[in-house]
């Protein structure tokens, strides 16, 4: 992927082809696409709008550039590109060159020249506060005819991320021909962030309690946590991250990047990893990413 812009929700692929095949646009032409697109959706509505995206013969189709639209999981809204894409999950796609594009597609954003904060897909969300106090907004703001569906919607997202990822890691372990049940799965991170001891309304607790209803031998390594109790009531001790321990477990999850954690040691012990932090860069078969 030679090029890449990301505005609002909207992602346009630059492809580099051959000069006699496909006219090739312009950065600037890129730009003004996805300034129209928004508008568009701002105007239209997001169901018309990932249509419109959609059509190859429509408007969002010019030379070689085009809209497509994903959600925060990696599946595909709208693809003026190849609209057989839609609703299907790409976050473990890759481009032409072999990158994750996704991943890429945040990293091109970082360098604009203006305010970005990077988001990557994680887990869930935690704390004492986050999961809790949007609801409370929502609360008084209908006592006022606001309608936060935003919050809604989000506040479900998040909540559902959990049950998502209990899928992922037993997708990851059918894939190496085990089942959950009878699996050794280690934790590594049980805090709701990196390098903090505070593991209230952590993601990785849930996910726990989930993979234990399914049958699986789970335990736990967070050198800053030393016990949790999960929300069904299980106690865990934290085990030292060791390379035997890697090894004997069927499936490492990384459910918090506390920048103890060695991706390259983790790397070389490991059989399986479920990496929901972003902290090792390319998936394989060994490694899967959100």
């Amino acid at each position: 992927m030679k090029k890449g812009l990301v505005a609002l929700f909207a992602c346009i692929f630059l492809v580099g082809v051959a000069a006699h095949a496909l006219a090739v646009g312009t950065s600037p032409e890129a730009e003004a696409m996805v300034k129209q697109a928004a508008a568009f959706v701002e105007a239209n509505g997001k169901e018309k709008a990932f249509a419109a995206f959609s059509d190859k013969k429509g408007q969002f189709i010019k030379e070689d550039l085009y809209i497509f639209a994903i959600d925060i999981t990696g599946k595909v809204l709208a693809h003026g590109g190849n609209p057989a894409l839609v609703g299907k999950d790409m976050s473990g796609a890759k481009d032409a060159d072999g990158k994750l594009f996704i991943k890429e597609i945040i990293e091109a954003a970082k360098t604009k020249p203006f305010g970005f904060q990077a988001f990557y897909p994680g887990p869930g969300i935690g704390g004492h506060c986050i999961p809790l106090d949007p609801f409370y907004l929502e609360h008084i703001a209908k006592k006022y005819d606001f309608d936060l569906t935003m919050i809604h919607a989000a506040g479900h997202i998040n909540m559902r991320m959990p049950h998502y990822m209990s899928i992922k890691i037993s997708t990851a372990l059918n894939k190496h021909r085990k089942p959950v049940n009878g699996s050794k799965i280690l934790f590594l991170g049980v805090a709701y962030k990196p390098n903090i001891d505070d593991a209230r309304e952590s993601p990785a607790l849930q996910i726990m309690d989930m993979v234990v209803k399914k049958g699986g031998i789970v335990s736990y390594s967070d050198p800053y946590i030393p016990e949790v109790k999960t929300p069904r009531g299980k106690i865990f001790q934290s085990v030292e991250l060791t390379s035997e321990a890697l090894q004997d477990a069927d499936c490492v999850v990384i459910a918090t990047n506390h920048r103890t954690f060695d991706a390259e040691f983790i790397q070389k012990h490991a059989k399986l990893i479920v990496d929901l932090r972003n902290v090792i860069s390319k998936a394989s078969n060994q490694v899967f990413k959100l």
